[in-house]
Formats: structure tokens, C-alpha cells, sequence
């Protein structure tokens, strides 16, 4: 959704509305062309008054609405083409100048059109029908719109163009990162095979049953394998997730208690720590545990540290406590 508003929706609008003017003006341009070609011959005014255009605009500095009034010439004027009389009331084409839409200016030019006045007409020669009493036919002002609007496009394309290279480059980068953690080694100095004597052996130890389930990671895929006595009021468990790709990587293994036997949990804990630990390390994770289940346990925080490069975490999830070595990738 941040990719589209950031990079695709301004490109659209911008590109939009640069293609929706460069139409309108090149149309333009072709028109002018065209009356250039035109023909001429006299014609008489039939009236001439000055005709007033209400609109309603938003003026976003006082956040309200007004009234805004334009004026314009209405010249009604007939001419005879081949022996045919036409009528017709329009002024002027446009040619990428916009006029003073005064009453006043209004008003001077219906006062050099009064009724009865000689005029000369052009028209189409092609539709006689179609005339102008002001036909342009300098195209500069809009052939200068016209390369701002190109401009208007090419900035939506650069900007867009832009935003997919950014993207790309950063799923690109992604998959390399990606790649580079399938390629390391577990975060955990253990491989199921070595883990699966002492982990049969707590099993039994608690009387867990384990179930193998999938989850996904931040860029990885999971095996876990789930030990659970089944109790949800006084629970023991024990997960080891390693990775789908690769199952002789573990990550994390953790351990899951109510700690409603504090000595009991601490046990529970420091014989799961043993399954990736050992030595010195083992023993720092030891007391690290003891000094801090307590406080989690009280306040109902989480607490972290790392040994030998490996996270330790204990979270409180209110009646029960997660105990995790290791992360997930």
C-alpha cells in the first residue's frame, strides 16, 4: 500500500493529468492549423450583448464557498456563403491565452460590434457552419503548454520508473539477506540429532507428547516440534523449531511452564537450557535464570540476555512463563 500511494498514485495523477492536457492542447494546436486554412467573406451583426457566467469556487484559506462571475460578448452575426445564409455567435478560438473575462473588457468589444456592423467572418470551408469573427491561429502559447505537459508525463514515468527500481533493488536485497541466513549456521550450537537424547529424555522425564507443526518466521520457514503434557491450568512444554529448509538447524528451543512451583520451574528450565548449553555457559545461564524468573514473574515483564552469542528470553504470558534460547530468522 506505501509503494502506491508513495510511488504509483502521484505517477498516475501527474501522468494523468499531463496525457489528459497534452490531448486538449494538441487539439487545440490542430484547430488553429485549421482556421489558418480557412476561408473569409463579409457578414453583418446581428446583435451584440454582454452575457454574465456565475461559478462557485472554495476558497481553502477562509474554508468556504463564493460566487464568482465571468463576462463574455455574445456577437450574434450572419454571413452568405454560396447563396446560403448562416448564422453563427462565436468569437473567437482558443489559442492557449486565456483573456480578461471583465465586464469591462466585455463591454468593449460589444460596444465595436453593434448591431448592423460589417464583419469579417472565417470559416470552414469544408462546413460553412462553423465560423469565428477572432479566429487564431498563433500556436506558440500552446505549443509552449504542450512541452510543459510532456514534461508533467516524463516526471510520472521517471517517478514511477524510479519507485519499481527501488523496489526491486530492495527485493533483491531481501532475497540476498535471505539467502545469506538460509546459508548460515543455526542460531543454536545443536542439531536435532544431538538434541534428541536429552529431549526423549525430558519427555518422558514430564510425560509430554509432542506433535511436529509449521510456522513462519520473519524470512524463514519452521518445523516446530511441540512436547506438551496437555495441562493448560499447570503446563509444561517444551518447542524446538528448526528450520524447514534445512532441519539440522535450530534456532530456538523453549520451554513453557506455570510457575506455581518456583523451585520446580527453575529446574524444568535449567534442564532445558542443558539441551544447548554447556559448561561455563551453562552455568552463567543458570544463575541468570534464578535471578531473574522472580522479577518477570512479578512484574509480569520480559527480560533478555545474551550468552555466547546465544539470546536467552524470559516473557511472561500471565499464568505462564516462556523460557527461549535462541531466534527465530
Amino acid at each position: 500500500m506505501d509503494f502506491f500511494l508513495i510511488w504509483v498514485f502521484p505517477a498516475l495523477i501527474l501522468g494523468g493529468m499531463g496525457s489528459l492536457l497534452l490531448l486538449a492542447t494538441t487539439r487545440h494546436i490542430n484547430r488553429c492549423r485549421e482556421v489558418a486554412g480557412w476561408s473569409k467573406t463579409r457578414g453583418t451583426v446581428d446583435s451584440a450583448s454582454v452575457e454574465a457566467h456565475r461559478s462557485r469556487r472554495f476558497n481553502r484559506t477562509r474554508r468556504r464557498g463564493y460566487n464568482r462571475t465571468y463576462y463574455e460578448p455574445k456577437i450574434a452575426y450572419s454571413y452568405v456563403v454560396m447563396g446560403s445564409t448562416f448564422h453563427s455567435s462565436a468569437y473567437q478560438n482558443f489559442n492557449g491565452i486565456y483573456h480578461d473575462n471583465s465586464e469591462e473588457k466585455a463591454a468593449e468589444i460589444v460596444a465595436a460590434h453593434p448591431a448592423g456592423a460589417n464583419v469579417i467572418v472565417t470559416y470552414d470551408p469544408n462546413n460553412p457552419s462553423d465560423a469565428y469573427l477572432l479566429p487564431e491561429t498563433d500556436t506558440s502559447r500552446l505549443v509552449e503548454r504542450r512541452i510543459l505537459q510532456s514534461v508533467m508525463i516524463v516526471v510520472a514515468l521517471v517517478w514511477i520508473g524510479l519507485g519499481f527500481g527501488i523496489k526491486i533493488m530492495g527485493q533483491v536485497k531481501a532475497a540476498n539477506a535471505q539467502k545469506q541466513i538460509e546459508q548460515s549456521a543455526g542460531v543454536l550450537p545443536i542439531t536435532p540429532d544431538q538434541l534428541d537424547p536429552g529431549l526423549k529424555s525430558l519427555v518422558a522425564q514430564y510425560g509430554l507428547t509432542c506433535s511436529e507443526e509449521g510456522f513462519s518466521g520473519n524470512t524463514l520457514a519452521y518445523k516446530e516440534n511441540r512436547c506438551t503434557n496437555g495441562d493448560v491450568s499447570n503446563l509444561t512444554a517444551i518447542e524446538v523449531d528448526s528450520r524447514k529448509e534445512d532441519g539440522q538447524k535450530v534456532d530456538v528451543i523453549s520451554a513453557l511452564s506455570t510457575p506455581s512451583d518456583l523451585d520446580a520451574t527453575l529446574a524444568f528450565y535449567g534442564q532445558v537450557a542443558a539441551l544447548a548449553l554447556k559448561d561455563e555457559a551453562l552455568s552463567t545461564a543458570s544463575d541468570w535464570i534464578k535471578a531473574t524468573l522472580p522479577e518477570v514473574i512479578k512484574t509480569g515483564n520480559t527480560a533478555s540476555t545474551t550468552i555466547d552469542n546465544i539470546p536467552l528470553k524470559i516473557t511472561s504470558l500471565g499464568a505462564n512463563i516462556r523460557f527461549s534460547l535462541g531466534e527465530s530468522q
